[in-house]
């Protein structure tokens, strides 16, 4: 989102590079090669083994399960992070399930928050308070 942003407001020059052409796929990369994808990103959900299963709360869609209700916590959306992992979520489901599941799964995950999504330290404090 943010090459796409700086890219809009005209940050960015085309990029001619015959070595990033050949190694990077096309759909990691702009198609008039104002940017190139370099590094992919782990999205990992992190629970505590002692409280939830291996299976219960396998990807992000399984997020937005009312048993979850109070147990959700984020990065504060203002983070370029959550706002990242958003998009592709939506994008994702749009494509997947409709943009009307898409919205739907997103007010149901803000439903499950245990608190107003924060930074990290917060979220980690936060989660180790909790009594099992």
């Amino acid at each position: 989102m943010r090459l796409y942003l700086a890219n809009k407001e005209g940050l960015l020059p085309p990029i001619q590079s015959d070595f990033l052409e050949s190694w990077i796929p096309s759909d990691l990369r702009d198609y008039e090669n104002y940017w190139f994808g370099l590094t992919k990103r782990a999205r990992v959900i992190v629970y505590a083994p002692d409280r939830v299963s291996l299976g219960e709360l396998s990807d992000y869609e399984d997020s937005a399960n009312p048993q979850w209700k109070g147990r959700i916590l984020s990065r504060s959306s203002s983070s370029v992070y959550s706002q990242s992992l958003l998009t592709y979520l939506l994008a994702y489901l749009i494509v997947a399930d409709g943009e009307k599941a898409a919205l739907g799964w997103a007010k149901a995950v803000h439903q499950q928050f245990a608190r107003a999504p924060q930074g990290d330290v917060a979220k980690i404090r936060f989660w180790l308070s909790l009594k099992a």
